[in-house]
């Protein structure tokens, strides 16, 4: 993502995703935090949301 608008396109096509509680993205970090129903949907179909829009999604890798 290279910019604002970038973001926010993203994060609405995150939030219209069934399920999904809130959706954070930031582009200067090019990282989307996704609160959601895991019961409703899963990380594949959030990806896909987001693989739509034109920008490829990818699992964090960050340990917990």
């Amino acid at each position: 993502m290279t910019c604002g608008a970038c973001s926010v396109s993203v994060q609405s096509a995150l939030t219209t995703v069934k399920g999904v509680k809130s959706a954070d993205v930031s582009h200067e970090k090019g990282l989307a935090t996704v609160v959601y129903d895991d019961e409703t949907n899963n990380e594949q179909q959030l990806r896909e949301a987001i693989n739509k829009t034109g920008f490829k999604a990818e699992p964090n890798q960050e340990k917990k």
